[in-house]
């Protein structure tokens, strides 16, 4: 497989509930256009980092620190993707502080991304509550954005 050209970038929000059908998603535009993917998790707690000042925020977001229980993690959500690329397309996983939306957007202006893929709203009554109190992240990067974001629906069940 020749090495994609380093503008040459997807940007893949994912949930750890999510994993395969997205990243399955995701490792089929990177083998049809060429490209690499750098997976983004967000870590949970960590939206106290849209407070930190201006200075410091881009780096606290995009290279949080990372405890015990977030390099497990790390390592499991890199099993799982490692699974499904399936030597598809090269990859990393960048793990990642603040606003979901917010951080997947500073990492895609870091890399250039060529567009972004996350996952759609989760079916169900208390996905639905929890969208209206936090907000949906599909729609806040659809709203950032000025570049394209691919959204995967949720499967049926």
């Amino acid at each position: 497989m020749p090495e994609p050209a380093p503008d040459n970038v997807i940007v893949v929000g994912i949930a750890p509930t999510r994993i395969d059908e997205i990243v399955e998603v995701a490792a089929s535009l990177a083998q049809d256009l060429g490209a690499s993917l750098v997976i983004g998790h967000v870590m949970i707690n960590t939206s106290l980092v849209e407070y930190s000042p201006a200075s410091t925020r881009d780096g606290l977001s995009l290279a949080p620190a990372v405890d015990e229980e977030m390099e497990e993690l790390s390592l499991h959500i890199g099993e799982r993707v490692e699974s499904v690329v399936a030597g598809r397309a090269p990859w990393n996983l960048r793990m990642l502080g603040g606003d979901p939306a917010k951080a997947l957007g500073r990492l895609s202006a870091e890399l250039n991304a060529r567009l972004i893929i996350v996952g759609g709203v989760r079916r169900g009554m208390m996905h639905e509550v929890e969208d209206v109190i936090s907000g949906s992240i599909t729609a806040a990067l659809t709203r950032l954005q000025d570049r394209p974001v691919v959204v995967v629906p949720a499967r049926r069940r």
